[in-house]
């Protein structure tokens, strides 16, 4: 059926619906229905804005639930992934993966986690192996929780001031040209100023190490 005939059937149903929850005429409870299947005797149910609640999508398992799946799994199935799609790690990471506030949250859910095992052990009346595990577990979740925060630290540090970045790249070149204008400026012959700038290669050599060591010795002080 048309979606321009499925709106003449139910008013105010979104174009492309699946699926509308209705309680059927002489029933107490609610059901979804096509909307081609809707009686005149049905009721439909409404969101709080007045809008029918409606399904988008055809009901049914995901292609990646086997049918041979219990329905009580398949359930649980669906709102795991559900969870999975609503996760904040799991949608900044999809939204851009190289931002440096993702190890922030990282750091806030690791220490939830952290905080849960804590709760479990402590109120869960574990003893014996079992609370050892929980232990064992929560200094793992503490230990992960340090890495981050240590990788969060070094992004920042080095993020301050990215000595490989085009920025910075775009600084060192405004400096060699500023130094050949020196040489320029001093009537430097053309042989002079090469023995200068092969001297200041030599004198230059590793020095992005050195800038990285006194960047991070900076930060830690």
């Amino acid at each position: 059926m048309s979606d321009e005939k499925v709106l003449k059937i139910v008013p105010g149903v979104p174009k492309g619906s699946k699926r509308v929850l209705v309680k059927p005429a002489g029933s107490d409870t609610t059901t979804y229905k096509h909307p081609s299947d809707i009686q005149p005797g049905d009721e439909i149910q409404l969101k709080k804005d007045g809008s029918p609640v409606v399904m988008l999508k055809t009901p049914g398992r995901p292609a990646d639930i086997p049918d041979t799946v219990d329905p009580k799994d398949a359930e649980f199935i669906r709102q795991k992934h559900l969870a999975v799609r609503n996760d904040e790690v799991v949608k900044l990471l999809i939204e851009n993966p190289n931002r440096i506030d993702v190890l922030d949250t990282i750091m806030i859910e690791l220490a939830r986690e952290s905080g849960a095992i804590k709760y479990e052990r402590e109120n869960g009346n574990y003893t014996g192996a079992a609370a050892i595990q929980l232990s064992a577990k929560r200094v793992q979740t503490l230990k992960l929780l340090s890495e981050v925060w240590i990788k969060k630290y070094e992004a920042v540090m080095t993020s301050a001031l990215d000595i490989k970045g085009k920025k910075f790249e775009a600084v060192m070149k405004l400096w060699l040209e500023t130094l050949q204008n020196v040489c320029n400026t001093l009537g430097y012959s053309r042989e002079q100023t090469e023995v200068f700038f092969n001297t200041l290669d030599k004198q230059m050599d590793g020095w992005e190490k050195e800038a990285e060591f006194r960047i991070k010795r900076l930060g830690g002080s």
